[in-house]
């Protein structure tokens, strides 16, 4: 009985084991195709055209070119060569539940980021939401020779040049029913060098952690990934980051990046800050430049500061000795009226802050102190060394705020100015999407420039004579030291446009001259000249000898042209008294 009754309970266990396995087999030829398509449809949201069963068995199947598709809503699309889907039949029998082991083979893959910084458009169903007959779930998705095109968006929400990544092989693995995915990818992106990426991501909020490896890497690609601040155009980048991603939020980073020989550029800016070599020091929304060697324009310059992601710009370098004609070339300014010839370091600072938490600077602000190293000429005066000179650059105008020189002849100047760049342009076309949003000088064509200026002059004690002789001119009379002040107007385009109005104090004859209401333009000067206690012979040492100890006292209206100064070429009028001491 016993015997029998064993036989009976092993042949009802291999009938229903065979059945089961029967089934099985059935199962997967004739119904797990249709299965997973719907179920990737349903949890993907969007059309799947699985590829024909290629081969079967209990344990796994193998599909061939398999298409996740685009939508009107979202460009996303996968093509995949091949699929192949492992699995454990006794798992599925005994608990209900599929659970699939997927290798897609030679994916060919395109994200594009959203106008709302989502990676993900279409969001992912839950598999609890809908009650079906089989449970499937994704545990393990494997990646082989996977080429993955992703397109990111600037600060400005405009649509960046596309990244071509290959990925030699990459694993996800799911986790609580499909809700967290761990994910690790190595391999290189088409243009540069090598990458791997490892990292964690929620599905329901989007929320990326991730820690990035990469070497030689085209500064290109990562400023066509990340929404930086400014333009990457050359070089390559190294870099060891984690970095966590949130939706609608700034990206934030922690770890370095080594730069080797990059191109940035700031917006609004005259010139890129090239063959850039150093440290990048990231700390959540803020970048730290240390020691990092530049080259803006001409100008080469060691660089500290930091860019801060949700503020702006503090930047500061300082410069080796470099000529005035490299300052004028790399901020790109026009010619001055007069030549400038000598040797100056500079401190330069770079500030400004964002519109708004993650968006661009509209308008830094590059501010120079700078210090002649050696002897500088200006036209043919020059002066000693050590003249120093403040400036602030805000888009293409500068302001002088500052300056001070010390003429080799004597005396001092101080003063003032500024330069005003005004330029008329016509759009024209740009390939570059990103970058024509970021640089407005790419999209924007200069059909005619004014360079208006404007400088106030303080002269103490110049000697004046000297000057002029300086220029080969000589004077009706020598004034000695003057003190004064000028202002010039004018354009940098047209020398001839000059202006000028000013006042200036001088002693001569053991009494004082002032001129006032002083101007100039179109090569003819006038003004308005008060003598008082003037000695008559420092006027003319041949007047007659019992008036030489006369003193003249008057207010006159005098003018000429810059073409001579000799005595019957000005010409003056007015009123004046001489008092005339007696000769016993």
């Amino acid at each position: 009985m016993e015997r029998a009754f064993l036989r009976w309970g092993g042949s009802l266990v291999l009938v229903s084991l065979g059945g089961g396995l029967i089934y099985g087999w059935f199962f997967v030829q004739n119904q797990l195709t249709p299965l997973i398509e719907t179920e990737l449809i349903d949890l993907l949201n969007r059309p799947v055209k699985m590829g024909a069963l290629q081969r079967f068995s209990l344990t796994g199947v193998r599909f061939g070119e398999t298409k996740i598709l685009a939508t009107p809503t979202d460009p996303a699309k996968v093509s995949v060569a091949a699929v192949e889907v492992g699995f454990n039949p006794f798992v599925w029998l005994t608990s209900g539940e599929l659970q699939l082991d997927v290798t897609a083979i030679q994916p060919d893959v395109y994200l594009e980021q959203g106008k709302n910084r989502r990676w993900l458009l279409t969001k992912f169903d839950s598999p609890e939401k809908k009650k079906k007959r089989f449970k499937v779930s994704l545990e393990t998705l494997r990646l082989q020779d996977a080429d993955v095109i992703l397109r990111a968006r600037s600060q400005t929400g405009n649509l960046q040049t596309p990244v071509k990544v290959l990925i030699d092989s990459g694993e996800a693995d799911f986790f609580d029913k499909g809700k967290i995915i761990e994910f690790d990818l190595s391999g290189e992106l088409a243009n540069s060098g090598d990458l791997q990426v490892s990292g964690t991501g929620i599905l329901k909020t989007e929320a990326i952690n991730l820690v990035l490896r990469g070497n030689d890497i085209q500064a290109t690609d990562v400023g066509n990934l990340l929404p930086l601040p400014f333009a990457l155009q050359a070089g390559t980048i190294g870099a060891n980051l984690e970095v966590r991603i949130r939706p609608q939020q700034i990206t934030r980073l922690q770890g370095i990046a080594t730069l080797d020989t990059v191109t940035a550029r700031l917006p609004t800016l005259t010139q890129p800050f090239a063959q850039s070599n150093g440290v990048l020091r990231f700390q959540e929304t803020e970048i730290y430049l240390e020691n990092v060697t530049s080259r803006f324009g001409s100008i080469p310059a060691i660089a500290n500061g930091i860019i801060d992601l949700q503020k702006g710009y503090n930047l500061k370098a300082k410069t080796e000795p470099i000529r005035v004609q490299q300052v004028v070339e790399s901020l790109k300014l026009k010619k001055p009226p007069v030549p400038i010839v000598g040797e100056l370091k500079a401190d330069i600072r770079v500030t400004g802050s964002t519109p708004q938490p993650g968006q661009p600077l509209t308008s830094p602000v590059v501010s120079v102190d700078a210090i002649t190293t050696k002897t500088t000429r200006i036209d043919r005066v020059d002066f000693r060394p050590g003249s120093t000179a403040q400036l602030q650059l805000i888009g293409s105008n500068l302001s002088v705020t500052q300056f001070q020189a010390t003429p080799t002849v004597g005396g001092q100047l101080t003063g003032k100015g500024k330069i005003k760049v005004e330029s008329r342009k016509s759009k024209v076309e740009s390939n570059d999407s990103s970058a024509s949003i970021l640089l407005a000088d790419r999209t924007n064509k200069v059909e005619s420039q004014n360079s208006e200026y404007k400088f106030d002059v303080n002269a103490i004690n110049v000697p004046a004579g000297a000057i002029a002789r300086l220029y080969q001119t000589t004077l009706p009379i020598n004034p000695g030291l003057v003190s004064g002040r000028a202002q010039f107007l004018g354009t940098l385009e047209n020398s001839e446009q000059l202006k000028a109005t000013g006042a200036a104090s001088f002693k001569l004859g053991d009494g004082s001259v002032n001129a006032s209401n002083f101007q100039y333009a179109n090569r003819r000067w006038q003004g308005n000249i008060q003598a008082s206690g003037v000695n008559l012979t420092s006027l003319n040492p041949k007047l007659p000898q019992q008036v030489h100890q006369g003193r003249l006292n008057g207010i006159f209206n005098v003018s000429g042209g810059i073409d001579s100064f000799a005595p019957e070429s000005i010409r003056a009028t007015g009123s004046a008294n001489v008092a005339i001491a007696m000769v016993q």
